[in-house]
């Protein structure tokens, strides 16, 4: 049993960093592509790259929630460890 939930804890925690790393990766790749954006006279091409960082945006949405939900999962996944001694 205790082979099993520290697994557990692992997988969630390796999944949380993961996460948290991606979501750093993405707002750098944003904030770049920003920069980039307001230097373009072409409004075609500036209304493409614009719609990426939108698209980048959402998805940084999408795992800051799901990481969340996973801290919700960890602290779930403690208050069961703990209640079981």
């Amino acid at each position: 049993m205790k082979d099993a939930i520290m697994e557990q804890y692992t997988a969630i925690r390796a999944t949380i960093k993961n996460n948290v790393q991606t979501i750093r990766l993405l707002i750098s790749q944003a904030e770049s592509l920003k920069k980039v954006v307001s230097t373009i006279g072409d409004e075609k091409i500036k209304l493409s790259l614009e719609k990426q960082i939108s698209e980048i945006e959402t998805t940084i949405s999408s795992l800051i929630h799901q990481t969340d939900e996973l801290f919700d999962q960890y602290q779930s996944f403690v208050e069961k460890v703990f209640s079981q001694k």
